[in-house]
């Protein structure tokens, strides 16, 4: 199962760091806010009924893609996956 969410990432992940083109921003983007819900959050584990990997690296490329302009750092993204989930959250 690991090997497939590899071979996704190899595939889309790469490429879209290519194409945003900020020192591999959507990678450390990924680990970061991966880290955070596994850790802090325990939001991540989709074997629990919890949100998988694809799901974060998807949600990560929303975020990329509604605030492309004003990212500068992975705990920017980060800090928007947040403010997401407390919305979610609420609703």
């Amino acid at each position: 199962m690991e090997f497939f969410y590899l071979d996704i990432y190899t595939c889309h992940g790469l490429q879209v760091d290519r194409l945003i083109q900020k020192d591999h921003l959507f990678k450390r983007s990924i680990i970061l806010v991966k880290a955070w819900c596994y850790y802090e959050s325990r939001l991540l584990g989709a074997h629990h009924g919890l949100i998988s990997t694809y799901a974060l690296e998807t949600l990560v490329l929303y975020i990329f893609n509604v605030f492309h302009a004003t990212l500068r750092g992975p705990l920017e993204v980060s800090r928007h996956s947040y403010e997401m989930k407390v919305s979610l959250q609420c609703q």
